[in-house]
């Protein structure tokens, strides 16, 4: 993975997590002045880094205490970029974003809708109800495969990172097509989509290398270079994926 996305440079996990995120808001064209909702904020480190390469305005919310508490650490360090920090569900959003019409200019999401893919269309629909007219949602998110997952799949990728459902990138994509089809919030404009799984595959295969050097072991008591080969597997039969899209909010 890299900044440009036919370069062959190649990065580490750590500089790719760094390059995708850079990447997601060069191509959203974040504006000094722009507010920014980040949902499944995290530990706050993307909107932080929002902020900064930006000087948009960017709101966290997340549904973990902790977490919010580590991206109010980060607020309270850098106090000249424009941060608060939220506790939230993105399947039902705190009232206070929701006041009056759309407030804001991007909605910005990694690796958060694949914990709620089966409510995936109200997460959508929440997303419209808060984007301005000509905004934008900027999404990067794991996913399934356009078929049932393997047992190896639901074995070593879904229960361990806890997930129920997972859509493939057929499924992902008439989501976002179906969204605003019964409001009247508008609906997506998809601008960019994009398959990572190549690039998906590689992170895993690197991450595997890593942990077997450093004798890493999970939470099971198996080697985590053992788990990442497995998942590294799993992608390259596409029973797991990930994506990066742009949509524009339209009114219809």
């Amino acid at each position: 993975l890299s900044l440009n996305p036919s370069s062959s440079i190649e990065l580490t996990p750590e500089q790719a997590g760094i390059a995708l995120t850079e990447r997601m808001v060069r191509s959203s064209n974040i504006k000094p002045g722009d507010r920014v909702l980040d949902l499944g904020s995290g530990k706050g480190l993307a909107c932080a880094q929002i902020a900064s390469l930006t000087g948009a305005s960017c709101v966290g919310i997340d549904r973990s205490p902790e977490n919010v508490a580590r991206g109010m650490e980060i607020a309270h360090k850098f106090p000249d970029l424009n941060l608060s920090y939220h506790e939230g569900s993105f399947t039902e959003l705190p009232e206070f974003l929701l006041e009056g019409e759309g407030q804001y200019d991007v909605v910005f999401s990694q690796v958060a809708f694949c914990h709620a893919h089966d409510q995936l269309n109200e997460i959508l629909e929440e997303v419209l109800r808060v984007l301005k007219p000509g905004g934008l949602l900027v999404v990067n998110d794991y996913l399934g495969g356009d078929a049932p997952p393997s047992p190896e799949a639901l074995e070593h990728v879904y229960k361990r990172l806890h997930f129920t459902q997972l859509h493939g990138h057929r499924a992902w994509r008439r989501a976002v097509d179906a969204a605003g089809a019964l409001g009247e919030d508008g609906e997506f404009e998809m601008l960019v989509y994009e398959n990572l799984d190549v690039h998906m595959e590689r992170f895993y295969v690197d991450l595997a290398a890593g942990a077997h050097r450093s004798g890493l072991v999970s939470t099971d008591g198996a080697t985590l270079g053992s788990n990442y080969e497995i998942t590294a597997r799993v992608i390259a039969n596409k029973e797991i994926g990930m994506n990066f899209a742009i949509l524009r909010k339209t009114l219809s």
